[in-house]
């Protein structure tokens, strides 16, 4: 597999530290609404964001690292329904090496997501794409939807609209709306792709509290067929 040149990697930098993710402890979209790849592919999600007063931390500015592996399926010719079902893990989590011993394994669980994406209306020809996704920890349940603008060569702009409603305390009860803008760029002749996103939400809590949260990061995907 082939990295990304130095140009490029400059030139994407340049746009800004962005990615598909949401701040410290929230899930992570690590694609587009295009599903592109029939087989499995990985990607490298940093980010950095701001925490919400969860459990008395006194973490507000939350940097993470996830990694994930993703198995995709299209249709024989290109077009009809087309998805993907991956699992995502923190690789670096401020909250990991905060919390105590006993209670790393429970962040750790709450922060990996299964993530099942489907593409229903999929057009071998890229252009305005559309998808619906669950993801799933032990403490988040996080329906989401993409759109966006796909070009022939894999690059675009696109949205995530998430709303993530918590299953267990590690986060405090309360429901999420996770907004998100993105930029995807890609060189055809490349196995690797970028995803720079800025996204704003809140959190509302049971106690009628709210919290405003905010990220900024890169997702890599790797591994991807050359077009």
């Amino acid at each position: 597999m082939k990295g990304v040149p130095r140009l490029s990697v400059v030139n994407a930098w340049a746009v800004g530290l962005l990615a598909a993710a949401c701040a410290g402890c929230m899930p992570h979209i690590m694609h587009g609404p295009r599903v592109e790849e029939d087989g499995v592919s990985g990607s490298l999600s940093l980010s950095v964001g701001r925490n919400y007063d969860a459990a008395g931390s006194e973490l507000r500015i939350v940097p993470s690292l996830y990694g994930g592996v993703r198995r995709s399926w299209l249709p024989a010719d290109g077009d009809g329904i087309a998805g993907s079902i991956g699992i995502q893990v923190p690789l670096l989590l401020a909250p990991l090496l905060a919390d105590g011993e006993s209670g790393r394994f429970s962040i750790l669980t709450s922060t990996s997501y299964v993530d099942t994406y489907i593409q229903p209306r999929r057009r071998s020809e890229a252009g305005i794409e559309t998808g619906v996704g669950m993801l799933v920890s032990t403490a988040l349940v996080g329906p989401y939807l993409q759109a966006g603008v796909m070009r022939e060569g894999g690059s675009g702009w696109y949205t995530t609209q998430a709303v993530a409603f918590t299953i267990g305390d590690e986060f405090g009860q309360g429901t999420f709306y996770l907004p998100a803008i993105a930029w995807r760029h890609r060189d055809p002749d490349l196995s690797t792709a970028a995803n720079f996103s800025a996204g704003m939400g809140v959190r509302l809590g049971a106690d009628g509290e709210s919290d405003t949260l905010f990220v900024l990061g890169v997702t890599l995907e790797l591994g991807l067929d050359r077009n």
